[in-house]
């Protein structure tokens, strides 16, 4: 996968760090799956930038049906760990990643979860921005990060977090109203062509932030346990605070519910 047309990758590599996790899957020992996330980097400008990939760690044992516990079969086990074995070695040959020019590896030596993982990551980045990707989501057409990164950074933006919804999320305005009943409102031009949503609501799928946001807000001001997503705990919090003030009111022209209004102010999500 690559590219069409031109974008200023040392730009963005110097402003922005790349954070993918990964845990056990089907495809184990096999890491195509991987691979093709990695390989998409270059869709949105991100080959260059330094990239940790988070390895969590899993023991053998008798899975909870219901709840992540940390522990799989064997066989499974065997699978990941030959797997990451193989990530690792090919990390340290520089031959794995497609084209990345910085992909280091960060193996945890206990079980984490989503939410804990991505907040140990975060003590090695180094970048105002940070871009957070799932093993299983891969960019699948062209994005120009540059004002994305820009908006961001801009202190005078109430901008924190910018999320690049899935192909199941289209008509997310619509559906925010038919199914919680609140008014997003129309997407804001922040002055560089690039119109965003007001979300009420954080999502573990890709995205960008701040990462002084992404430490003190989301981190530090949640207590997270082992094996949780920060969607399932604090983006549901956030949801379900918006949905308390369903009534709209009118911002630049536009009718937008308070609860949203009041979300977005105090966590910046687009």
């Amino acid at each position: 996968i690559h590219r069409e047309t031109t974008v200023d990758e040392n730009k963005i590599a110097l402003c922005c760090t790349v954070l993918i996790t990964t845990s056990p899957v089907i495809s184990d020992p096999d890491p195509w799956m991987l691979e093709q996330v990695l390989s998409s980097l270059d869709l949105v400008g991100l080959s260059n930038c330094r990239t940790i990939l988070i390895i969590d760690h899993f023991t053998e044992g008798n899975p909870r049906k219901r709840r992540p516990c940390g522990r799989i079969s064997g066989d499974r086990l065997a699978a990941y760990e030959a797997r990451s074995a193989s990530i690792i070695q090919s990390a340290q040959d520089g031959m794995f990643g497609h084209g990345l020019k910085q992909l280091e590896v960060l193996q945890l030596r206990s079980w984490h979860g989503f939410a804990l993982a991505v907040k140990r990551a975060l003590e090695e980045v180094r970048t105002p921005i940070v871009c957070i990707v799932q093993h299983d989501l891969q960019f699948r057409r062209e994005i120009n990060l540059v004002p994305l990164l820009e908006i961001i950074q801009d202190e005078a933006n109430d901008v924190n977090y910018i999320y690049f919804k899935r192909d199941a999320q289209k008509n997310y305005k619509e559906k925010a109203k038919s199914l919680h009943n609140l008014e997003l409102g129309q997407p804001v031009n922040f002055g560089t062509n690039t119109p965003l949503m007001r979300l009420p609501r954080y999502f573990d799928g890709t995205h960008i932030a701040r990462t002084d946001w992404y430490r003190e807000k989301i981190c530090e001001g949640t207590n997270f346990k082992p094996g949780q997503f920060i969607d399932q705990s604090l983006g549901k919090k956030m949801l379900d605070q918006a949905m308390k003030k369903p009534e709209c009111m009118l911002v630049d022209g536009n009718n937008i519910s308070i609860g949203v209004h009041e979300i977005c102010n105090e966590f910046g999500c687009w």
